[in-house]
């Protein structure tokens, strides 16, 4: 086997199913060990999350399904608008392997796979209204709706909006018209359920930023620690090498891109404000730092690229392998 088809095979389908198989497995290993007890799901400006649907095996089942639904619109979404210019699975597969070497995460349900799953499909609307800033405001108001409700439960959510708004704000197609189908799209959700009377003000609540989140507390403490460390030192640099080639891409292509950039600084601030939720953001950041990997891969000629990809997984498994050790 030549080096270009051991590349070509890390770019295919067939790796992406192997990769998804063996997230299952050893997700499901890390839940039956016992060693990676459920966090606690934070909760929202006005609700509280449902905690008897995230325990037991619902967990491990919600969060596998959650993560691999995610990975999976990752790779439709850049099939749809190419955003990494070549046709590849690796974005994908890579998404899987960084999430399945955290398995505090992977184990059990957390809020941060249903954030990634959420912001790609609201990234489905958000790319289709490239430079439709007359034409908008529907979409615009849908984005913002939705994420207002979600807030409701999971107030982590509202970091989206602001990414979403600088988006839209990218994709020019924000103007006067589309800011206040913003506001009336925020408005709406706290609108109804105060208006209809399913909740009062005493309801609601502030997010909690100064309590330091259980994460510190468990015996993986350190080695999730460096792995946030890592992914983050890894999304800066790869953005960075990676930017001078984007640079070269037409302006929609420049645009797709821009908005990963901006939900991974988003992420790294969010991570350094908002200790109590900080593996929400990371898997945050594993998506965005998945595109990066994905436009390395696919740009590079260097035709030995998959030795590099491949101590990159096996890196991924030691991690993974460490959390059990401590």
């Amino acid at each position: 086997m030549n080096h270009e088809s051991i590349n070509e095979f890390y770019n295919s389908r067939l790796f992406l199913v192997l990769t998804a198989i063996a997230f299952a497995v050893l997700s499901f290993v890390a839940w039956l060990s016992g060693e990676f007890p459920p966090l606690d799901t934070q909760g929202g400006v006005l609700f509280e999350p449902n905690h008897a649907l995230f325990q037991g095996i619902n967990s491990f089942l919600t969060s596998l399904a959650v993560t691999v639904c995610a990975a999976l619109l990752l790779h439709l979404l850049n099939k749809v608008f190419s955003f990494v210019r070549t046709y590849t699975f690796i974005a994908a597969s890579s998404f899987l392997v960084l999430q399945l070497s955290v398995p505090v995460v992977s184990a059990n349900y957390y809020a941060g796979a249903t954030m990634c799953l959420a912001t790609l499909v609201l990234s489905f609307i958000l790319f289709g209204a490239y430079q439709q800033s007359g034409r908008s405001q529907r979409s615009i108001y849908l984005i913002f709706t939705l994420l207002a409700a979600c807030s409701t439960f999971m107030y982590s959510t509202l970091f989206l909006v602001v990414a979403f708004a600088i988006g839209f704000a990218q994709m020019r197609a924000m103007n006067l018209k589309g800011f206040i189908a913003l506001l009336l799209g925020l408005i709406t959700p706290y609108w109804i359920l105060f208006g209809l009377g399913l909740v009062d003000f005493s309801a609601f609540r502030l997010p909690q930023f100064t309590r330091l989140h259980s994460i510190l507390d468990i015996p993986q403490a350190p080695v999730v620690i460096i792995s946030i460390v890592g992914v983050a030192v890894l999304t800066v640099v790869l953005t960075v090498v990676n930017m001078f080639t984007i640079f070269n891409y037409r302006l929609q292509t420049r645009v797709y891109n821009a908005f990963f950039t901006t939900l991974a600084t988003l992420s790294l601030l969010m991570m350094l404000i908002d200790i109590n939720n900080i593996l929400i953001y990371m898997s945050m950041l594993n998506m965005c730092l998945a595109v990066q990997v994905a436009h390395v891969f696919t740009i590079s000629k260097f035709a030995k690229k998959h030795f590099i990809y491949s101590v990159g997984l096996l890196a991924a498994l030691l991690v993974y392998g460490a959390n059990f050790l401590l």
